[in-house]
């Protein structure tokens, strides 16, 4: 019987590289939902077959699978030359989310290969799903990288995995020569609600790109906090073009809701002094 259990998943495997695609589907399907003790040392072993489908499409399964058993066998198809290959294996370690690999795969956002803008994408994704901490400096130094979407997403990893930890490297790209990565930094300061990042922000405010600048004033209305309001009022007074006033107003006003909300719908009678006497 265990003879006959092999024969059938070696055959299944071996269909994985077979020319008609629906004959793929269906070994693919039975493969993932095999409970039989051969079927995840047989895909293992198949890691190594080779045809690059089988070895593609195997790493897939134990992703899916989340079999921890895979995870170094998997690292090792990191170098696999078939592209296929390397981008399976990448989520599939993501997908079992072992800190074995984060290492591995953190050495690959470095990677230059003709290919490298889609793995390096997929490492970063499958780091955020792993979470492990140890990678943290990597992607603080691979966020200075002049590209938006590599930004984007070492930023989402980072917020994933220790958010307090993009909130530096962020407050620096304010002062990027590209206002593209500028929008994205205030953006995601927003998202943070870092304290921090209230008075870099107000400086913005004082530049000439007015899409920065409302970039600014959003990630400020999120933050929300009462010291966002007088250096608000402050730059309001000194304003001159009349419909970014009326940006920082509606702002100033979003952000007392904000307080009110926050005090029970009762402002103290300090603050609002404070915002009384400064606009006077």
């Amino acid at each position: 019987m265990s003879s006959k259990q092999k024969e059938k998943i070696l055959s299944l495997i071996k269909s994985l590289s077979h020319p008609d695609y629906s004959e793929i589907e269906k070994a693919y399907r039975e493969l993932k939902k095999s409970k039989s003790k051969f079927t995840v040392p047989l895909l293992i072993k198949s890691l190594q077959d080779r045809e690059p489908l089988v070895r593609k499409f195997c790493a897939d399964i134990l992703g899916e699978k989340k079999e921890p058993d895979a995870v170094l066998p998997l690292i090792e198809n990191l170098k696999d030359p078939d592209v296929r290959v390397i981008v399976s294996t990448i989520i599939a370690l993501g997908e079992i989310g072992d800190k074995r690999s984060t290492e591995e795969i953190a050495l690959l956002l470095k990677d230059e290969s003709p290919f490298f803008y889609f793995i390096r994408l997929c490492a970063i994704d499958a780091l955020a799903k792993i979470g492990d901490l140890i990678v943290v400096p990597t992607l603080i130094e691979a966020i200075k990288e002049d590209d938006i979407i590599f930004m984007r997403s070492i930023v989402e990893t980072l917020i994933t995995i220790d958010p307090q930890s993009a909130v530096s490297p962020l407050i620096e790209i304010l002062q990027d020569k590209e206002s593209l990565c500028r929008d994205h930094a205030a953006e995601f300061l927003g998202l943070l609600e870092d304290k921090n990042a209230i008075d870099p922000l107000i400086n913005v405010l004082k530049e000439e790109d007015i899409e920065v600048k409302i970039c600014a004033l959003q990630a400020l209305s999120k933050i929300g906090r009462e010291e966002c309001l007088l250096p608000l009022i402050n730059i309001y007074k000194e304003e001159n073009n009349n419909i970014f006033k009326k940006t920082i107003q509606e702002t100033i006003k979003y952000i007392l809701k904000q307080i009110e909300i926050k005090n029970n719908n009762n402002l103290s009678k300090e603050l609002i002094e404070k915002i009384f006497f400064s606009t006077r």
